[in-house]
């Protein structure tokens, strides 16, 4: 799989006792904790999503849990002089600093038994799930769509247990920022 222009920062890379699990623009890669070799790659059937691309993911009791969603635009390869610190996001330029592009948005969300690749559940949002904003925790998968509403989803059947769209609670989470910056 060639990754090159793939925004690799986004929380889908899982490493377990013996593999490295990779979610990028068409799958999740198992590679092979010894030789590094793609063991295997598991999909989302085109039929229950808008696009390949693996947006977050997370492992618990056997279950993997990923949001998948449509194509994204490449980012251009910058590698860092490691003469100033972080990251270098102003080489992005206003693509990413401002409103023009928001990478990171799906609104699938599925359970995958990973020994299998079944799918166990899907869920699926009328509106954008930001992956910035997910959590796993306590049996359940936390979602935020930006301004919309945020719902709690029950690991075991994907059944949304919760969903406030409530004023006070949107404006508690803060407004829609695009920026890949903490200023």
């Amino acid at each position: 799989s060639d990754l090159a222009g793939f925004m690799i920062h986004r929380n889908t890379m899982i490493a377990t006792d013996d593999a490295l699990l990779m979610g990028d623009h068409d799958s999740c890669k198992v590679f092979d904790g010894r030789t590094g070799k793609i063991r295997e790659q598991i999909t989302v059937p085109e039929n229950i999503t808008d696009g390949p691309v693996w947006k977050w993911m997370a492992l618990a009791g056997g279950v993997l849990y990923a949001l998948v969603g449509p194509t994204e635009e490449n980012d251009p390869v910058i590698r860092g002089s490691r003469e100033k610190a972080g990251w270098p996001w102003a080489d992005l330029g206003d693509r990413y600093n401002g409103q023009e592009y928001a990478w990171g948005l799906g609104r699938t969300l599925v359970a995958i038994n990973p020994a299998t690749q079944e799918v166990i559940w899907t869920y699926r949002s009328d509106e954008p799930i930001d992956s910035r904003a997910m959590c796993l925790a306590a049996g359940r998968v936390y979602v935020y769509s930006p301004l919309t509403y945020l719902a709690a989803i029950d690991t075991n059947t994907g059944v949304e247990l919760w969903k406030t769209s409530n004023p006070e609670v949107l404006q508690a989470i803060g407004e829609n920022d695009h920026a890949q910056t903490a200023a």
